[in-house]
């Protein structure tokens, strides 16, 4: 399977190895409608422990007749460390401080500079326990705050509001890679992830809601012959405030000559709620906390949104023209 919410689309993000981006790069765009972005990495290491520093600089005024301006910093250390024959851990931290100015013409939304601020820290470890099989391990913690407080007239009142918000996420992952047969590689897991936001806002409570989501994977990758090549995958996932789903997949792919596969598959996919949808009563509230104007309501009861597709594909490579 793709993954938890992989309802229109897939994004494959590959990242690179520290040790491959030693030496120092400094990048500088600028151009109309106030852009301005800066970057600077530096890359430094040996045969076992390799690391990396890159912070960055955009600032643009958005689009015209519309305020929008941004303005994002960010700081990223990445470093990859290989422990001996068989282990390796990598530690990746970070932090994007962005400023942007929002809002609308109701009264309740005035336009106005919203601060918003994420940190995070992700911690992997692998071992390397056979021949083309390995035990992956990672933890990953972002905290996120945004501050936006400002008040507004409603009739003789000046009410206060405050948009901000602040949210912690802690991520745990597990993957077994391994080959059961000669023609067979398989790949299967755990991942368990809480969230806790804080909103009084949009949830109606100064306390934090929470939402915990537990997920088993796995996918089969079966080559029966030269030119054909099968997969099979499924996740199953818990989620505290909706449904728990079931999601499989399946595809056939035959290599019928250089550069030439056809391809066959059908998918079923999930998206499920997020806290908004499900704890939501966005209001402007009384001192008492009397809802003197509601935006939004949840009534709890929202479903997945689920999807099944069936396609139907060739992929052609033709060198002599590209």
């Amino acid at each position: 399977a793709y993954g938890s919410n992989a309802f229109l689309g897939v994004v494959n993000i590959i990242t690179r190895h520290a040790a491959e981006t030693r030496g120092a790069v400094a990048e500088l765009r600028t151009g109309s409608g106030g852009i301005e972005d800066r970057r600077l990495r530096l890359g430094a290491g040996g045969e076992n422990l390799n690391l990396r520093l890159t912070a960055e600089t955009q600032n643009d005024r958005g689009l015209d007749n519309f305020r929008d301006d941004l303005r994002r910093r960010l700081v990223d250390v990445r470093a990859d460390w290989r422990l001996g024959l068989r282990d390796e851990l990598q530690l990746q931290l970070g932090e994007i401080a962005t400023g942007q100015q929002q809002g609308s013409n109701k009264v309740d939304d005035p336009w106005r500079s919203q601060a918003q601020r994420q940190q995070f820290v992700a911690i992997g470890w692998r071992r390397a326990l056979g021949d083309a099989e390995d035990l992956a391990l990672r933890y990953y913690r972002s905290e996120e705050r945004a501050g936006d407080a400002f008040a507004f007239a409603l009739g003789p009142f000046s009410v206060p509001l405050d948009y901000g918000f602040s949210s912690v996420r802690n991520n745990v992952e597990v993957v077994h890679t391994f080959r059961p047969l000669a023609n067979t590689r398989l790949a299967w897991g755990g991942e368990l992830r809480t969230d806790a936001v804080t909103g009084a806002l949009y949830y109606g409570r100064a306390d934090a809601v929470s939402l915990t989501i537990g997920r088993v994977f796995g996918n089969l990758e079966w080559r029966p012959g030269h030119d054909w090549v099968a997969n099979a995958g499924a996740t199953w996932e818990y989620d505290s405030n909706a449904k728990t789903t079931f999601a499989p997949r399946f595809a056939l792919n035959r290599h019928v000559a250089p550069g030439q596969t056809l391809r066959a598959g059908i998918a079923r996919a999930y998206r499920t709620p997020s806290l908004f949808e499900t704890r939501s009563d966005f209001a402007v509230r009384a001192s008492d906390g009397t809802a003197l104007l509601r935006r939004y309501l949840s009534t709890g009861t929202v479903e997945p949104e689920r999807v099944t597709s069936r396609e139907i594909g060739w992929l052609a490579e033709f060198p002599a023209i590209s």
